[in-house]
């Protein structure tokens, strides 16, 4: 399962009204505008109140194949492989 499959999972089990009764609009953070790379999604109840459940994995399955882009870079402060430093922890 991936960040996309497990936002999509949230999602469609939120919007089920029987499970969650309380629950009066489900949205993801693309649908809002929501200016982030996150995935998640933004709950609001039917009393006003307002979640947001952002999905960060935290660790890959065992037998995951996915590749992290940034796995091979060096942490901030490292030279990159061409000699250059990597500055700060900004990935923009």
């Amino acid at each position: 399962m991936n960040d996309i499959e497990m936002e999509t999972m949230l999602y469609e089990l939120l919007q089920d009204k029987d499970a969650a009764p309380e629950i009066a609009k489900v949205e993801t953070f693309e649908e809002t505008g929501l200016l982030t790379k996150d995935r998640g999604v933004v709950v609001r109840t039917a009393d006003g109140a307002e979640y947001q459940i952002t999905i960060v994995e935290s660790r890959a399955a065992p037998d995951s194949d996915e590749d992290d882009e940034d796995d091979d870079l060096p942490g901030p402060g490292e030279r990159m492989p061409d000699g250059s430093h990597r500055e700060g922890n900004c990935t923009m």
